[in-house]
């Protein structure tokens, strides 16, 4: 009826597309190749209905069709949704195909009878490269036999496939079985589904023609070299992108994974932030981003931009909301811009990623005329209303062992915990020029109050001259002794410096510009916890707890440095934790006020609110001026040279704490801000014990977070005048969800 309404070119020319789609749709259903599994894993012949396995084509998707038709034997199922990606289906009701080619390379898709899947690429017995990768799977159950087919690309073959053998597996230990379409002797141990020299010849050009010609494809050149590569050639919602893909590609060590880019160049407005360095919110601009999530939903984001920028994020969704953990941690990343292409490179720890990643995503936004155009690897369903990077049900399977050894067997790690626990964690691992140190570093903790930050600090004990004042007061001058350093710097260049003797002594500054203080001598509440002193020529260890209070710090603070000193003399030694360039000519000498090194925090987790100026900032500012500024600290601490100015001879003894007055405050605690309830008091034992306990309990870190015996952390050592330190972690944010 539709032909005989259009004219006689309209006619033939439907004829000739009705022509080509019959045969599109004959190749569709190309040669089909049926074989049936007969036997057991031995020879020995099946006692019920054989699973039958069928092979044919869709050459419309450059795909390899596998059908199982096969009896229900109604084992218990996976612990995983229908038609999803499991690892260790072969431990359950599963049927397996192999296709192998004559270098020892092989596929294995193993498919249960609900649909779920897995898939793993071999090159030589048992010696995989890749597994979980995506597939397309369905399965129904009916009348005690089930049915199932997965759509198999045709990349996801070695090349040239010359041999295929498949296995039926049921039952539960002691009656599992085990089935073979091509069985080993008789006279075999055990069953061996990688027994590759058992495998039956097979034909493939029957069911995809000239598939043996074919080179091996890019997956397989990839996997072999331990990389993984992917293309974004759809929009978000599924349609297909009218310009050239972004690719990326994934290689690196068992310490790194290297996050490769080339992509489109838009032409976007850059980012108002620094080349190289974090900026948030870097989703806003031209942007590519990869997401690795596992099981636990817990995922880290990575972003980078054509600009430099780039901008890491730990995450966490529970009852179906994500939150940001923490974000914009260091990172190394390049990026160059070549005419209407961008290239770039980040260097992802693999502290970064959460435990165990199982799934992944990628995506590219960009402002190309009118409107925000945004792009996924692996899409949403086209009736979704809005884009929604972390809808993680969207997300596919991804081996990241194949380029990073091990990752699927570490535990979370110690960024990853401390996050969960509100915890950041800072190691000083360099001398001030970038030079490594020989000694365990000084590790400073930060862990968000009501009542202010809590600055912990762990670090090697040098038994240096102790300053000449008391135990829980301010020392001007502190920076001329042992001390452990930590600055907290904001976008206008005011920043508050704090200074923690293991003897005690504390210096808080406030300084308005480079240098320039405009207060100092802040009362704290500061207790050197334990020290030790050190044995045959090596260090001991020292550590100190101060809760420093909101007020003390300026407005908006965005980047820190740490610092430590010891020794005297020629032999006094500076590090940092974010050290200058070794050799670099602009730092010829240690400068712990060089703002430029700085790096960025996320002090948002730390304190709520950071935003507005607090009175003793506005006090302090105001009673400032350029001819009255209380102290110019100088580039290079000066070393203590007069002898009567300092105590020789420190007592070994573990320090206990300062004294206490009849309201339960130590001298200093003054400060109207600084608030803590009997919880948060630290407490002494007596001193024979040369231990001081401290307990902790902060807010909650996550609403609704029910604390298992995990959620305790309890540090404890065996050695003499150790800190015993107990918290109960919980939520920073009552009722907050941070999302982009």
């Amino acid at each position: 009826m539709i032909i005989a309404a259009c004219t006689t070119m309209e006619r033939g020319m439907l004829c000739m597309l009705f022509l080509l789609g019959a045969s599109l749709l004959g190749s569709a259903a190309a040669t089909r190749m049926d074989m049936e599994i007969l036997t057991e894993w031995n020879g020995a012949p099946v006692q019920h209905l054989p699973v039958s396995v069928s092979l044919s084509s869709n050459i419309g998707r450059n795909t390899l069709m596998v059908r199982v038709d096969a009896p229900f034997f109604d084992d218990p199922a996976p612990p995983a949704d229908d038609n999803a990606n499991y690892i260790g289906l072969w431990d359950y009701e599963v049927v397996e195909v192999f296709f192998l080619n004559s270098a020892g390379q092989y596929l294995q898709v193993e498919i249960t009878p609900r649909g779920q899947y897995f898939v793993l690429m071999f090159d030589g017995e048992r010696n995989y490269k890749r597994f979980s990768l995506p597939l397309v799977t369905s399965a129904t159950i009916t009348d005690g036999i089930w049915t199932a087919t997965a759509e198999i690309p045709t990349d996801y073959l070695p090349a040239g496939v010359v041999k295929f053998n498949a296995y039926a597996t049921h039952g539960t230990p002691p009656e599992r079985y085990y089935e073979a379409h091509s069985p080993a002797p008789a006279t075999a141990s055990s069953p061996d589904y990688h027994a590759l020299q058992y495998f039956a010849d097979i034909d493939l050009d029957a069911v995809i023609p000239g598939l043996s010609e074919r080179p091996a494809s890019q997956l397989w050149l990839d996997a072999l070299e331990g990389k993984i590569m992917y293309e974004i050639k759809t929009y978000w919602n599924s349609s297909a992108i009218e310009h050239d893909p972004v690719i990326l590609t994934l290689d690196g060590t068992a310490e790194a994974l290297y996050l490769h880019i080339d992509a489109p160049f838009f032409d976007d407005p850059p980012p108002p932030g620094k080349p190289g360095e974090p900026f948030f919110p870097l989703y806003d601009y031209e942007v590519v981003e990869a997401f690795f999530l596992n099981n636990e939903n817990q995922y880290l984001e990575v972003e980078v931009g054509p600009y430099g920028q780039h901008l890491d994020l730990l995450l966490w969704t529970k009852n179906g909301q994500y939150n940001q953990l923490r974000h914009s941690l260091p990172m190394v990343v390049t990026t160059s811009i070549d005419g209407d292409r961008w290239t770039g490179t980040a260097t992802i720890p693999v502290d970064y990623f959460p435990p165990k990643v199982s799934r992944f995503n990628a995506y590219c936004k960009h402002i190309e005329g009118p409107g925000r155009h945004e792009e996924s690897l692996y899409p949403q369903d086209p009736t979704d209303d809005v884009a929604d990077f972390h809808a993680l049900k969207y997300f596919q399977p991804i081996d990241l062992n194949s380029v990073v050894p091990g990752q699927s067997e570490r535990p979370m790690s110690q960024l990853w915990v401390d996050t969960i626990h509100g915890i950041f964690r800072y190691e000083i691992k360099t001398e001030w020029n970038g030079v490594s140190i020989k000694h365990d570093p000084a590790t400073i903790t930060l862990e968000g109050f009501e009542a202010g930050v809590e600055m912990n600090v762990t670090a090697a004990f040098f038994n240096d001259p102790a300053p000449p004042g008391e135990p829980g007061e301010p020392f001007y001058g502190l920076w001329d002794y042992e001390v452990v350093e930590m600055f907290f710097l904001n976008d206008n260049d005011e920043y508050l410096e704090v200074e923690l003797s293991p003897y005690g002594e504390h210096l808080l500054l406030l300084l308005k510009g480079e240098r320039n203080s405009i207060m100092h001598s802040l009362p704290l509440d500061y207790v050197v916890t334990a020290r030790v002193n050190g044995t045959n020529g090596q260090p001991g260890m020292w550590q100190g707890s101060a809760l420093i209070p909101p007020d003390y710090f300026p407005p908006n603070v965005t980047r820190m440095n740490a610092y430590a000193i010891h020794g005297t003399g020629d032999d006094r030694v500076y590090e940092a934790l974010y050290p200058a360039p070794y050799g670099d000519s602009n730092y010829p000498a240690p400068d712990f006020h060089a703002l430029e090194l700085f790096q960025k925090i996320d002090f948002e987790f730390l304190v709520v609110d950071n935003s507005q100026y607090s009175q003793l900032w506005l006090d302090a500012i105001a009673n400032s001026t350029a001819a009255t500024t209380d102290a110019q600290l100088s580039t290079i601490p000066v070393d203590v040279t007069d002898a009567s100015n300092v105590i020789q001879g420190a007592d070994d003894a573990v320090d206990v704490a300062a004294p206490v007055n009849d309201v339960g405050l130590r001298k200093g605690d003054t400060h109207e801000n600084v608030l803590r309830d009997d919880s948060d008091l630290l407490k002494s034992t007596t001193p024979e014990d040369e231990l001081i306990q401290h307990t902790s309990v902060p807010s909650k870190l996550f609403e609704d977070k029910v604390l298992d015996e995990r959620d305790t952390w309890i540090t404890t050592t065996p050695q003499e005048g150790l800190i015993q330190h107990t918290s109960v972690p919980s939520k920073l944010f009552e009722d907050k969800v941070l999302n982009e």
